[in-house]
């Protein structure tokens, strides 16, 4: 019953863009075995409830009335909830497909949302699912928040829940960065089937965990590994557990978790009853084993 109403809002709209059209001087319409063509097309869409959902505007496009499908270049879309625009598309193309019920974006994809929290995801193909408001990316994807970028092979984006689902190999990028200056240290973690929330920051990656901690200064790096992660990208925080740290030469040590922050490392085993702490900058390698030897170290990055 819903999918009807949704048909019949689609229809009405279609029907309300060509009354418009033709009453407009800058906005014409033709129409060829059953193709209606505009070079002007700006239509909206209501929720059940009478409420905005979204709205395509394009400078070119057209409507097969055989397939109920609308085809759109250039076209930007703006999403609603509570009647405020949430999100907005651009691409190169869409295509409009079963009534409204799905929306498929190629070419230069970008999705971002319209509030004080800077998220926008990147990608040359995008399937939006009207109904149950998602948006699956089944290629190349990356997603640009405050000094974080995940990329991934597929993902798929609940924007009512907040949440995005990562398939397959992840990376997780952080950059520290201090008033737009360029960064000073990158965080670097991968990661398979991974999830977080723009909302929360909230971040959780299935292992093999495979990172790097990068001094773009010094040029002084650590390797991180282990078999899962989680943490958050608002706090910029990683914790690891099964975590193994190395940095070439200085430092060697395998603990039951490790956390991460942008100046530091902590390195603990879950039994502790010593403490350790080592600085960035080694004369002699320090190596050593938690598992054996229950030590809780805190490495300093600066």
């Amino acid at each position: 019953m819903k999918l009807n109403i949704f048909k019949t809002t689609f229809l009405l709209a279609i029907i309300g863009i060509i009354i418009s059209s033709c009453s407009k001087n800058d906005s014409k319409i033709s129409n060829t075995n059953n193709i209606i063509k505009f070079n002007l097309l700006d239509i909206k869409f209501n929720r059940n409830n009478g409420d905005k959902h979204w709205d395509l505007t394009s400078p070119s496009a057209n409507y097969d009335e055989k397939n109920k499908r609308i085809r759109a270049i250039n076209p930007h879309i703006t999403i609603y909830k509570d009647n405020i625009p949430l999100y907005k598309i651009k691409a190169n193309n869409l295509v409009v497909i079963n009534d409204g019920e799905y929306v498929n974006f190629e070419g230069s994809v970008v999705l971002q949302k319209l509030n004080q929290q800077k998220l926008e995801i990147l990608s040359e193909v995008m399937t939006w699912n009207t109904n149950n408001e998602s948006i699956t990316i089944p290629t190349n994807s990356e997603v640009h928040s405050t000094k974080t970028i995940i990329k991934s092979k597929y993902a798929e984006y609940s924007y009512i829940n907040e949440l995005i689902k990562f398939k397959q190999r992840t990376e997780i990028d952080f950059y520290d960065t201090n008033f737009g200056n360029l960064a000073n240290k990158q965080i670097i973690m991968s990661g398979q089937n991974s999830e977080w929330s723009p909302k929360n920051g909230n971040i959780t990656s299935m292992g093999p965990i495979d990172g790097q901690i990068i001094d773009l200064k010094s040029n002084r790096n650590f390797h991180v590994t282990g078999n899962y992660l989680s943490g958050n990208t608002i706090t910029n925080t990683f914790n690891i557990s099964s975590c193994h740290v190395i940095q070439e030469n200085y430092i060697n040590t395998t603990s039951d978790k490790c956390t991460i922050f942008i100046n530091k490392i902590i390195s603990e085993d879950y039994n502790l009853n010593k403490q350790k702490q080592i600085n960035y900058i080694q004369s002699n390698s320090v190596s050593f084993d938690s598992f054996n030897v229950p030590v809780k170290t805190i490495i300093k990055l600066d």
